[in-house]
């Protein structure tokens, strides 16, 4: 039989004990690099949703402000028409007015004609 020299044997289990702890070293860094990359997935996954909520957020406003657009285009035509009709009946009342001067004058014309003077 032969003798194993305790020097030896402490090396060799000094080896192992090093190897062991490499070992776990070496699991507990890939175990950490998952959990970096679930969270950075994670984060990916928040900044993808926030996006689309900022692109939804857009989109409403970019809807709000056609919509107020298109209320300041439809305004804006109907003053146009109301100013159209307005100047119609502007137009209207002018020719009643005149209407009106014209009759009193023929009448006035025709008073000073029948009455002696």
């Amino acid at each position: 039989m032969t003798r194993t020299n305790p020097r030896w044997r402490s090396r060799k289990e000094e080896a192992m004990e090093k190897a062991e702890e490499e070992e776990e070293e070496v699991m507990e860094e890939e175990q950490n690099e998952k959990e970096m990359e679930e969270e950075e997935g994670g984060e990916e996954e928040e900044e993808e949703e926030e996006g689309e909520a900022e692109d939804k957020e857009k989109e409403k406003e970019e809807v709000k402000e056609e919509e107020k657009e298109e209320e300041k285009e439809e305004a804006m035509e109907e003053e146009e028409e109301e100013e159209e009709e307005g100047g119609d009946e502007e137009e209207e009342e002018e020719e009643e007015r005149d209407a009106m001067e014209e009759e009193e004058e023929e009448e006035e014309e025709e008073h000073e004609r029948t009455m002696p003077g």
